[in-house]
């Protein structure tokens, strides 16, 4: 075999010779992900931007307009796939298509971006639900003369189990895509998430501040409010560990969209005859 001296380069064996290249197959170019990525999260923001401008022009009140504008950051990874793809002619670390079982996985400072977006876009997602019934609920004390309390109880202890849902998603799929890395990067960019998320509304949305305030004014609500964080994480945690339980048959199903009906049928019937034959070991 021709063998080549490539430097900082991966060298890629051909037939009889050895090219230079500057990554190896299934892989793509971390500098270049890096730059796209940054793209994406540029254009995320934007859009949520534009999206609580509409609101407001519309007479929307910051309560609700804020919520719901910043859950539009749950696309980070829609949009950093199809900007990944426009920089590096159709690969995509987010949907990396053929590839080996080492090039699935998504690096850490790249999942950990993602983790932080889409946690402030599950929680701020609840936030609008609850931001929206409550301003219904306001409508209805105008023409009753009473503030439905009860009713404003129930919608925010419903809003817990959705956002405890959302989070476990995000886990599985953080499992899925990093294996044991997501037992940290599942907890650090969820708390990071809800740190950018709290600054930010009691920066740019004054009338949440007194509500945001409150959860850390008195040693109850700073016990429930650690309680509550440490609840949604631990359902982000069995998420990743559910993800990480299926990851070999997640990459699995990935080739399998890429191969016809009759191969497809094929390999699962050949999976099953050496699953069938394969002898269990008894204790």
């Amino acid at each position: 075999m021709i063998s080549a001296n490539c430097g900082p380069f991966v060298s890629v064996p051909i037939g009889q010779q050895t090219i230079c290249a500057k990554n190896a197959p299934g892989e793509t170019d971390p500098g270049g992900t890096m730059k796209s990525l940054s793209v994406a999260i540029l254009i995320a923001l934007a859009v949520s931007g534009l999206f609580f401008t509409i609101f407001h022009l519309f007479g929307v009140g910051s309560q609700v307009a804020a919520p719901l504008a910043s859950s539009s950051l749950g696309l980070i990874t829609f949009i950093h796939d199809k900007v990944d793809k426009a920089f590096s002619s159709g690969k995509s670390r987010v949907s990396p298509g053929i590839v080996p079982v080492s090039g699935f996985d998504i690096h850490w400072p790249f999942m950990l971006v993602y983790v932080i977006l889409i946690s402030v876009a599950v929680c701020e997602l609840s936030s609008f639900i609850y931001g929206a019934l409550a301003e219904f609920s306001s409508s209805l004390a105008r023409i009753y003369d009473s503030a439905p309390d009860a009713f404003l109880e129930t919608t925010a202890m419903l809003s817990i189990p959705a956002v405890a849902w959302g989070i476990f998603l995000l886990g599985r799929w953080v499992g899925i895509r990093t294996a044991k890395a997501g037992y940290w990067i599942l907890p650090l960019g969820f708390a990071m998430g809800r740190a950018i998320e709290i600054l930010a509304m009691y920066r740019f949305v004054p009338e949440a501040r007194p509500s945001l305030t409150m959860a850390f004014d008195t040693k109850i609500g700073l016990i429930s409010t650690t309680a509550l964080g440490f609840f949604v994480i631990g359902c982000g945690e069995f998420g990743v560990w559910r993800g990480d339980r299926i990851r070999f048959g997640a990459y699995f199903n990935s080739l399998l969209k890429h191969v016809s009906g009759s191969t497809r049928q094929t390999l699962l019937s050949m999976t099953y005859e050496e699953a069938k034959n394969t002898k269990v070991p008894t204790t």
